[in-house]
């Protein structure tokens, strides 16, 4: 899944999120807050992930 406002990647077992809204200073929006559910979500059941770190 695509997001604007984070970056999410997968190194081996590790699932890393990064907040991505660098000219806000990272302050937190209803869209963010909604991608990072999501993405949470996401990783949650990817069976690869053994670790979120956000």
């Amino acid at each position: 899944m695509a997001f604007e406002n984070i970056l999410v990647t997968i190194d081996g077992a590790i699932g890393l999120i990064q907040l991505n809204r660098p000219k806000v200073l990272n302050a937190l929006n209803d869209a963010l807050t909604t991608e990072l559910a999501d993405a949470l979500e996401e990783l949650d059941h990817n069976d690869a992930v053994r670790c979120i770190v956000h």
